[in-house]
C-alpha cells in the first residue's frame, strides 16, 4: 500500500504539486470542515453516478444528460481520496452487512422506482391521475404491473451491489455509510417532489370535494350553453356520421403520418398552425382518453371524483341528438367497453350496439392469450379497423359509428408484427415510430374502403386523436403540441379554419358537419368551428382557461346538472 502511495505522490509532484498540497489531498492534514464537505459531494456524487449508470446501462431511459459523466470522474477521484486514508476501517459483520446490503437495496429500490413512474406516467397532469387511480383495476394495472416487475428489481439489485461496494470501500464507518443511505433516499424523495406539482394536487383534491360548500363558477354562469336552452335545427336530409377517435394521435407526428396528411390536405382541418394537419389542445380534464371522449362529444370536461360514475346524465351529448332523430347508433373499440367508465357514459344515449375486444376475439378466434399479454387486454387496431367493416357491410342509414384505436397508446405503444417498417428493433422509440405509422396507413386504408360504399357520399367522417401523447417519445422538447383534426364530406364550410380551440369545441363542430343549425352556434363550452365566433381558448387564454375549468367541480351549476337535481 505504502509503494502505491509513493508512486501517486511522485505523480502528483510531477504534475505540480508541492508537498503540503500532496498531504492536504491525502486528507490526512485537511481541516475537518473540508472533510464534511468532501463527505457531502461524496454521496451527491454517489447518488449521480449510479443514477447515470442506471439510466445508461441497464434500463436506457436516458433522464440524465451525459454531462453527468463529469460525476462519475469525480466520484472515482473522491474514492481515491477516502481509499488512502490513514484512518482505520471499521469492520462489518456478516449479519449487519446483510442488513445493510438489504437496506441499501430498499432504497435503491425507491429511488428507482420513482425515476420509473415519472417517466412512464404524466404525473404533471393532475386531473388524469386523480381521475386514473379511482378506476377498476383491469388490464391496464396488470400490463404496468408486468412491465415494472421484470426491469425494476433486478436492475435495482444491480445498482445495490454497485452502491454497497462503494460506501464500504468509501465510507469508514457505518454511521457514515447509513447517513450515506439516508441522504440517498432524501434525495430520491426530493426528486419526486419536484417533478410533481404538489400544490396543484391538493387544490385539485379540495375542488373535487364537494362536501365543503359549493360556490358559483363564473366559466359555467357565463360561458357554459346546455343545449335545451337554444335552439338546434336538425338537417331535413340526415346524414351518416363516422367518428374515428385515433389514441395519442398528435401533430407532432406529421413526419410519419404521409397518409393522415394527405387526408387533410384534401379535406378539411381547423387549427392555428399546420404541420400539416391542423391540431386542438388539450385543457384541464380532457388529456386523457375519457376525459377526451366526453369533452368532444358533450362539450363538457370530466373531472376525478365520483362524478363520472353518474355518466354525466345532465349533459346532453352528440349521441343523445342523434338518438333523436332516429339514427341507429354503433360503437366500435378494441379494449373493453367498461374502461374508465366508457360503458356508463353511452348508458341511455341510445347507442343500438356496442362492440368491445370480446366481440372481436370472438369473431376472428384470436387466442386470449395474445390479448392478455398486451397492455390494457386489447386487440390490435388491425383487428378493430377489420371487424368495423364487417359491421358497416350490414348497417342501415341513417347511422352514426364510432371507431377507438388503441396501438399508439402510452407508454410504448403495442407493436403490430405485420406491418411493413424499417423502425422494428432499435429501441422503444423507433418502435414508437413504427406503430404510428401503422395506426396512418390502417386509417387511411380504412377511409378508402368507405369510399367504395353507396353510402359514402351521405356520411360525414371525422378523424381525430383523441389526445395528446403522454409518453415520451418523439415529443421530449416539442413546442405547440395538438391532437389531429380532420374532416371529410362536411356539409358545410368554414368561415374561417384558423381557429385556437380545444376538444369541447368538436361537439358543435361536429353536428354542424352534419347540417345542425346551432342558435348562436355554442353548445356546453364548445363552439361551432365553422363559424367566427371566439372559442374560450381564444378569448379566455389557456392558463386562465385551465384556472376557471378547475373551479368547476366545486360550483353549484355543475352539481346541479351533474346529478340533474337541485344540490342541497
Amino acid at each position: 500500500m505504502n509503494h502505491i502511495k509513493s508512486k501517486i505522490y511522485c505523480m502528483m509532484k510531477k504534475v505540480g504539486f508541492d508537498s503540503e498540497q500532496v498531504k492536504f489531498i491525502c486528507i490526512e492534514k485537511m481541516p475537518k470542515r473540508w472533510r464534511i464537505i468532501l463527505l457531502l459531494l461524496y454521496i451527491l456524487v454517489l447518488e449521480e453516478c449510479l443514477a447515470y449508470l442506471i439510466s445508461t446501462s441497464f434500463m436506457n431511459t436516458g433522464y440524465l444528460p451525459e454531462w453527468n459523466l463529469i460525476l462519475c470522474c469525480a466520484f472515482v477521484a473522491t474514492s481515491l481520496v477516502y481509499f488512502f486514508r490513514k484512518l482505520p476501517y471499521q469492520k462489518v459483520n456478516i449479519k449487519s452487512g446483510i442488513a445493510f446490503f438489504f437496506i441499501a437495496y430498499l432504497c435503491v429500490l425507491t429511488q428507482k422506482s420513482l425515476v420509473w413512474v415519472v417517466s412512464t406516467f404524466p404525473l404533471t397532469d393532475v386531473n388524469t391521475v386523480l381521475f386514473t387511480l379511482q378506476m377498476p383495476i383491469d388490464g391496464f394495472v396488470d400490463y404496468y404491473v408486468k412491465k415494472y416487475i421484470d426491469f425494476i428489481p433486478v436492475d435495482s439489485l444491480k445498482i445495490t451491489l454497485l452502491f454497497y461496494l462503494f460506501l464500504i470501500l468509501g465510507l469508514r464507518k457505518n454511521c457514515y455509510r447509513y447517513c450515506g443511505l439516508i441522504c440517498y433516499f432524501v434525495c430520491s424523495i426530493c426528486f419526486l417532489f419536484y417533478k410533481l406539482p404538489v400544490g396543484e394536487y391538493i387544490i385539485t383534491y379540495k375542488n373535487y370535494n364537494t362536501q365543503h360548500k359549493l360556490k358559483n363558477s363564473i366559466l359555467f354562469e357565463e360561458e357554459y350553453i346546455h343545449p335545451n336552452k337554444v335552439i338546434v335545427t336538425p338537417p331535413t336530409s340526415r346524414r351518416n356520421l363516422v367518428l374515428i377517435f385515433l389514441e395519442s394521435m398528435e401533430t407532432t407526428f406529421s413526419d410519419l403520418t404521409p397518409e393522415l396528411n394527405l387526408l387533410a390536405k384534401q379535406n378539411l382541418s381547423f387549427g392555428e398552425k399546420r404541420t400539416p394537419i391542423g391540431g386542438g389542445d388539450d385543457v384541464f380534464g380532457t388529456g386523457f382518453t375519457f376525459g377526451a371522449y366526453v369533452a368532444k362529444t358533450a362539450g363538457i370536461p370530466i373531472f376525478s371524483g365520483n362524478s363520472y360514475r353518474n355518466g354525466y346524465k345532465g349533459f346532453k351529448s352528440l349521441y343523445d341528438f342523434l338518438h333523436e332523430q332516429n339514427y341507429r347508433q354503433y360503437i366500435v373499440l378494441g379494449t373493453s367497453i367498461g374502461f374508465a367508465g366508457t360503458d356508463q357514459f353511452l348508458q341511455n344515449r341510445g347507442i343500438d350496439e356496442i362492440y368491445d375486444y370480446e366481440n372481436i376475439i370472438t369473431e376472428y378466434s384470436i387466442d386470449r392469450r395474445i390479448v392478455e399479454n398486451r397492455a390494457f387486454r386489447s386487440v390490435s387496431d388491425r383487428h378493430t379497423f377489420s371487424f368495423t367493416k364487417s359491421v358497416l357491410d350490414t348497417i342501415k342509414e341513417p347511422f352514426s359509428l364510432t371507431l377507438f384505436t388503441i396501438d399508439t397508446h402510452t407508454p410504448d405503444g403495442m407493436y403490430d408484427e405485420r406491418c411493413e417498417n424499417n423502425f422494428w428493433g432499435a429501441n422503444e422509440s423507433e418502435t414508437y415510430k413504427s406503430i404510428v405509422q401503422c395506426t396512418s396507413a390502417l386509417t387511411a386504408d380504412f377511409i378508402d374502403y368507405l369510399k367504395k360504399k353507396d353510402f359514402y357520399e351521405n356520411t360525414t367522417i371525422v378523424i381525430v386523436g383523441d389526445h395528446n401523447f403522454m409518453g415520451k417519445h418523439l415529443v421530449q422538447n416539442k413546442s405547440n403540441r395538438k391532437w389531429i383534426n380532420i374532416f371529410l364530406n362536411s356539409v358545410k364550410v368554414p368561415v374561417n379554419s384558423t381557429h385556437y380551440f380545444s376538444d369541447m369545441d368538436m361537439y358543435p363542430t361536429i353536428l354542424s358537419a352534419l347540417g345542425y343549425e346551432i342558435e348562436g352556434n355554442r353548445l356546453g363550452f364548445g363552439v361551432n368551428l365553422f363559424s367566427n365566433e371566439k372559442t374560450l381558448l381564444e378569448m379566455y387564454g389557456a392558463d386562465s382557461l385551465n384556472k376557471l375549468i378547475r373551479e368547476v367541480p366545486s360550483s353549484i351549476e355543475f352539481n346541479r346538472l351533474l346529478w340533474a337535481r337541485e344540490h342541497e
